[in-house]
């Protein structure tokens, strides 16, 4: 009977003489980064006192396991939160993986022993999730973090690029990929590890540049393409067009030796198997000398005015012209003339102002010359008309007379030719009359002939122009007249004849009248040369004598003389 009520007692009055000894704690997990607690209890009985308590941490220490002290190593990081009634409660701070591991906890009262009990602490980390991991651009993507510990529901933010961003779900666009990691809310130095997300998209931000920028004729000039694409464009993707054509393929181009011709709009194109993508257009201005300089000028007028114009094709355009002007002479030089301008004004033309122009054209990189261009006065029509109307007058004249001129010289012509025949009928006449003495005394003035040296003797009689001459005496003796059979220029490189037919015989008719008394008209010649050799020649000497006898010097060793006469 006593034991029951005992027993009794003992229900009805619990932690006195009846309790629990023990310590509840449970395995956890954390994430990495985030602080947890461990949580804990623990029983005794109400008439009893604790006297300590202990956490440890089962560690692996110079090859061995042991319990040590989790305050000991840092106490910062271990917080123990025991209110001092039955909670034993364990907090630690910004767990890492190192924390992991078993734990334990114990106490002691006074009149018992030390109760424990441990508990195993998981750390896992988060892990980001992009979905897909490679897109076009335009596709949605979705993103997600995860953990395996289900004791834990954080709140999660994320990141791209370590920048971060507010929305787990969006359609994709070039600026979206990157590198996404998450973390929890409050945690958030502590995140996963980055995942990249993959957005493919066409060629952006296609650029072409031009080097130099001052691009100059002759020069080299080197064409770059450029542009932001996923995937990358590769050397075939780039293409440089011109106004439209193909130039070249490939990311680079150079023009060595860059011309006017060059100049245009050009542009790159780029393709990456996506799509394909132009750069704005580039002006390739090609700048150069002024070239095919000219002057031109308007028509002249002597008292007018004129005005030169001076014209060149240059990029940029020629801005300073000098104008210079020289006289037309080759040796004259060229004149700086005190005037500026593409139009040179000359108002009034002077008459000293014709001659050779030029014009200098010049813009910023220097400057060329034009042809000379000659300026010539032309006359007024007034002017044209009185210097031609004499001119034009005269030559009316003059085709007016033309035909009586040449009436008159068709008269005079047939007068000669009928007085040529009554000449000759005379002749005619006068020959058949004649005897035969007198005619062979004439025989030898038919032709007179002057020699010379140089020239040959005639061949025949018909060579030789007919001549008529009248001896300088007159009579029947017919050897006086054989030294005027025939005249001859002597030489004294030619030796003297010898006799008399050594001299080539031409007829002379001498002089006599007529049958019917008219004198006839005789034109005669007589030249004679006398040989240095004062001996005359042995069958000469009668000759000889009735020739000096009849010369008009005779006292000459050497004359030659000439006679001619018209007798009417």
């Amino acid at each position: 009977m006593m034991e029951n009520v005992i027993v009794v007692i003992l229900v009805i009055i619990p932690g006195v003489w009846s309790g629990d000894w023990k310590v509840n704690l449970d395995d956890q997990c954390a994430l990495k980064g985030t602080s947890v607690v461990m949580n804990c209890t623990y029983d005794y009985y109400s008439s009893s006192s604790v006297a300590s308590i202990e956490w440890l941490k089962w560690v692996h220490d110079s090859g061995n396991w042991r319990w040590v002290y989790v305050t000991s190593p840092d106490p910062g990081h271990f917080r123990y939160q025991d209110n001092n009634w039955k909670n034993c409660a364990l907090r630690i701070n910004a767990v890492q993986k190192a924390d992991a591991g078993k734990y334990c906890f114990g106490f002691r009262t006074r009149y018992s022993h030390w109760i424990r009990k441990s508990a195993y602490l998981s750390i896992t980390e988060l892990t980001a999730v992009v979905k897909p991991a490679s897109v076009t651009e335009g596709e949605e993507v979705h993103l997600s973090c995860e953990w395996n510990c289900s004791s834990s529901h954080p709140s999660v933010v994320w990141f791209r690029d370590e920048q971060p961003i507010w929305k787990s779900v969006f359609q994709a666009t070039a600026k979206d990929a990157g590198w996404y990691s998450c973390a929890a809310q409050g945690s958030e130095a502590s995140r996963s590890a980055p995942v990249a997300l993959n957005v493919q998209y066409s060629p952006k931000e296609v650029t072409l540049s031009l080097s130099p920028s001052a691009i100059i004729k002759g020069s080299s000039v080197d064409f770059t393409c450029s542009s932001d694409a996923n995937p990358v464009v590769t050397q075939s993707g780039y293409s440089v067009y011109k106004d439209g054509q193909l130039t070249s393929t490939g990311q680079n181009h150079t023009i060595a030796n860059i011309q006017p011709a060059h100049s245009g709009q050009y542009y790159c194109q780029a393709q990456n198997g996506i799509s394909v993508s132009k750069s704005p257009e580039v002006n390739l201005d090609v700048k150069y000398l002024p070239v095919n300089v000219s002057v031109s000028m308007d028509p002249v007028n002597e008292g007018g005015s004129v005005n030169l114009t001076c014209s060149s094709d240059a990029n940029p355009e020629a801005h300073t012209f000098t104008w210079y002007w020289r006289a037309a002479a080759p040796e004259s030089s060229s004149v700086l003339l005190e005037a500026s301008g593409q139009v040179l004004s000359l108002s009034p033309v002077q008459e000293s102002q014709p001659g050779l122009y030029l014009c200098q054209a010049g813009n910023t990189l220097g400057g060329n010359n034009s042809t000379e261009l000659l300026l010539e006065m032309k006359m007024s029509l007034t002017e044209l008309n009185n210097l031609y109307l004499p001119v034009m007058a005269g030559v009316g004249v003059t085709l007016l007379l033309a035909p009586l001129v040449a009436l008159l010289w068709c008269w005079n012509k047939k007068q000669a030719d009928k007085q040529q025949t009554v000449i000759k009928s005379r002749l005619s006449r006068r020959g058949s009359s004649s005897s035969a003495i007198e005619m062979q005394n004439n025989a030898l003035y038919d032709n007179p002939r002057v020699f010379s040296p140089s020239l040959p003797p005639p061949e025949t009689a018909q060579e030789i122009p007919h001549y008529t001459a009248k001896p300088h005496h007159t009579g029947p003796q017919v050897q006086n007249n054989a030294l005027y059979d025939n005249p001859r220029v002597f030489s004294p490189s030619l030796p003297p004849p010898e006799t008399a037919q050594e001299i080539p015989h031409y007829t002379a008719k001498p002089h006599h009248t007529g049958p019917q008394g008219e004198e006839e008209a005789i034109i005669y010649s007589s030249v004679m040369i006398k040989p240095r050799n004062k001996a005359s020649p042995k069958h000469h000497t009668s000759n000889s004598q009735a020739l000096q006898d009849n010369r008009p010097n005779s006292g000459d060793t050497d004359v030659i003389y000439s006679n001619v006469a018209q007798f009417s």
